[in-house]
C-alpha cells in the first residue's frame, strides 16, 4: 500500500517536472515574440521618428540568455537534440543505452559546474554591481541567474533521465523510451 502511494507521489512529480519544463519553454517562445516587436518598433521609431528606443540592446541580452537557456531541459525532455548515431544505431540495445548512460553523466558534469559557475558569477555582479557598457547601464546579474537557471533545469532533466536509463539497463528495456 504504501509503495503505491510513494508510486503515485513519484508519478505526480513527473508531471510537475514535465509541467515546469514545458512552461519555461512556452515563456520562451513568447519572449521571442517580445523580442520581435521590440525591435519592429524600434527599427520604427528611429526611420519614422529619428529617434530610437533607448536600451533596446541592453534589454536584448536578457531576454536572449531566457531564449537560449530555458528551452534546454524541455528539448532534453522531448530529446530533440541533434544526436549522430550512425555507429550506435547498429549496436546491441543495453550497449545504446550504457552509452546514453556516460553522455548524460558527462552532460550532468558540464552543466552542474556552468550551473555553479552561473550562481557564483551572478552574485559577484551583484555585490560588485556589474552593468552592461552602453547607453542604459543595465546589470548583469539577471541575465547570469537565468543562465545560471537554465543550466539547473536541465541539469534536473538529467539526473531525472540518468535514474531512468539505470532502470533500463537494469530491466534490459529497449533505449530512448521515456518511462
Amino acid at each position: 500500500m504504501e509503495q503505491r502511494v510513494n508510486m503515485a507521489c513519484l508519478g505526480r512529480l513527473r508531471q510537475l517536472h514535465d509541467i515546469a519544463d514545458k512552461n519555461l519553454a512556452r515563456f520562451a517562445g513568447f519572449t521571442v515574440i517580445v523580442m520581435m516587436g521590440l525591435t519592429i518598433a524600434d527599427i520604427i521609431t528611429r526611420f519614422v521618428l529619428l529617434k530610437p528606443i533607448s536600451g533596446t540592446y541592453e534589454i536584448m541580452r536578457l531576454m536572449l540568455a531566457i531564449v537560449v537557456f530555458f528551452p534546454f531541459a524541455y528539448v532534453q525532455m522531448l530529446r530533440s537534440q541533434i544526436v549522430v548515431t550512425v555507429i550506435a544505431s547498429r549496436l546491441p540495445d543495453r550497449i545504446q543505452e550504457i552509452l546514453n548512460l556516460i553522455w548524460i553523466v558527462m552532460a550532468m558534469f558540464g552543466f552542474a559546474i556552468l550551473s555553479w559557475q552561473g550562481v557564483v558569477g551572478t552574485l559577484e555582479a551583484i555585490e560588485t554591481h556589474d552593468v552592461t557598457i552602453g547607453l542604459i547601464p543595465v546589470p548583469t546579474a539577471p541575465s547570469r541567474a537565468v543562465i545560471a537557471f537554465g543550466c539547473f533545469v536541465l541539469l534536473l532533466r538529467l539526473l531525472r533521465q540518468s535514474f531512468e536509463s539505470i532502470r533500463r539497463i537494469a530491466a534490459g528495456l529497449k533505449t530512448n523510451k521515456e518511462v
